[in-house]
């Protein structure tokens, strides 16, 4: 349809607080996520999906006390 808007790209951009030494494991999830997303598996065909992620370490003292990003 002419002059109709058209979603072509998706960016996620992922801001991760992760407790101290879990690091591997959110960057393998990361790694694997979009393969086992049903939306992202739906989209995948007519829309791109890429993504960015900052992820962090929580610190030892700040782990349980409700810090969130």
């Amino acid at each position: 349809m002419e002059g109709t808007l058209k979603i072509t790209r998706i960016h996620v951009r992922y801001e991760i607080l992760v407790p101290s030494g879990k690091r591997a494991e959110a960057e393998r999830a990361l790694a694997h996520h979009v393969a086992h997303c049903p939306v992202a598996q739906t989209l995948t065909p007519c829309v791109e999906i890429v993504w960015d992620a900052e992820i962090r370490e929580r610190e030892e003292e700040s782990q349980g006390k409700g810090e969130s990003v």
